[in-house]
């Protein structure tokens, strides 16, 4: 699960699959390394859009008053997330969407904002909205046999371990952080 800019699963297939389930959730099949392998992929496209859009717009002011380094900003942001679910409902979709349902216009939803909802939690939102996301594209992959018992993690988000705690709770399953996250090739 590359998870940068966008978000990129990449899963392995036994073979060329071109059945309905492929077809309603707009997966590909395309070609792999070797002869006879193929790959899908499941697509959020905002990820890390999200959480820089997160970050620059709505937590700018608070980045001005912190003396800690620019490179520790989603560190800090981390700090403010609850253990427990945070009770709002983020779709995550803020300018475009992925599987299973691709519209390059789609808009985000956040629901269950109070005036007591903290910075934290806000961010912690889109962590949980962005997880439920990738776990419903997931579910496509039971319906066609797939049942990964991992998930491996690279990219910008797999250094938070806030982010793979929530991914591990929603999708029920390890989530690993690969030794060399930055590994989108």
């Amino acid at each position: 699960d590359g998870m940068g800019t966008c978000e990129v699963m990449a899963v392995p297939l036994d073979g060329i699959h071109t059945d309905e389930c492929m077809i309603k959730n707009e997966l590909p099949c395309v070609p792999y390394l070797h002869k006879d392998s193929y790959l899908t992929y499941l697509v959020m496209t905002n990820c890390g859009s999200l959480m820089n859009w997160y970050r620059d717009f709505v937590m700018n002011e608070k980045y001005a008053l912190s003396d800690r380094m620019a490179d520790d900003r989603f560190s800090l942001l981390d700090e403010g997330v609850p253990d427990d679910p945070t009770g709002l409902l983020v779709i995550p979709n803020f300018g475009s969407s992925g599987n299973p349902h691709v519209d390059y216009a789609a808009r985000g939803t956040i629901w269950g904002l109070t005036i007591h909802t903290s910075p934290g939690e806000l961010f912690g939102g889109f962590k949980e909205g962005m997880a439920y996301h990738m776990k419903l594209c997931f579910e496509a992959l039971g319906q066609m046999g797939i049942h990964p018992e991992l998930i491996r993690v690279s990219g910008g988000g797999a250094a938070s371990d806030v982010t793979l705690r929530i991914r591990a709770d929603v999708f029920g399953l390890p989530v690993c952080r690969m030794e060399h996250t930055e590994a989108g090739a």
